[in-house]
């Protein structure tokens, strides 16, 4: 749940383990540079709801990879999106998401309070790009979606990234999820 914004139903397990422990995430290229969907809307890059099929694939994908999420990666080389959810980092204390309107990515609503509640944590906002291991340098980073809240990302390609459990707190009871 999103403060304010009434109950969520109860949730899976596997959400609130993704919560609690965290994320093993691979990296997956989409095959196109960051700011090609933005200028080509006929790819459909901001509408997940039109065909889960290369969502679905892509998660299946990395389980048998032994990881619990994918993070698509643009051909140039920059962190865009998950299949369901939106990356969100800490750089220093500044909270940050990928640009929407640069990248064609679906606008996760989540991260879009999150980041407008940055203030109530200490932190401001940003919208930026990052390369996938500048995320192994964050001072944390998340995979929020409206159904899981805000799951750290605890590896990205089998290398750690820092995580402190405290902002995760914070950030889950701000959106309102319970970490237990």
């Amino acid at each position: 749940m999103i403060s304010g914004r009434g109950t969520l139903p109860s949730t899976s397990e596997s959400n609130r383990r993704a919560r609690h422990d965290g994320l093993r995430v691979v990296t997956a290229s989409l095959g196109l540079p960051a700011e090609l969907r933005a200028t080509a809307p006929w790819l459909l890059g901001g509408a997940k709801t039109i065909s889960y099929a290369v969502n679905m694939a892509s998660q299946r994908w990395a389980q048998a990879a032994g990881a619990d999420d994918v993070l698509w990666v643009s051909s140039d080389g920059y962190a865009l999106e998950a299949p369901t959810s939106t990356l969100v980092w800490l750089d220093g204390s500044v909270l940050c998401t990928v640009p929407v309107e640069a990248t064609g990515i679906l606008a996760g609503t989540t991260a879009a309070w999150l980041l407008k509640h940055a203030p109530d944590l200490g932190f401001t906002a940003d919208e930026r790009m990052i390369a996938p291991s500048a995320l192994l340098a964050a001072d944390g980073a998340w995979l929020t979606s409206s159904v899981r809240g805000a799951a750290p990302i605890r590896s990205v390609d089998g290398a750690p990234v820092t995580q402190d459990d405290a902002v995760t707190a914070a950030i889950a009871t701000l959106l309102g999820f319970d970490l237990s």
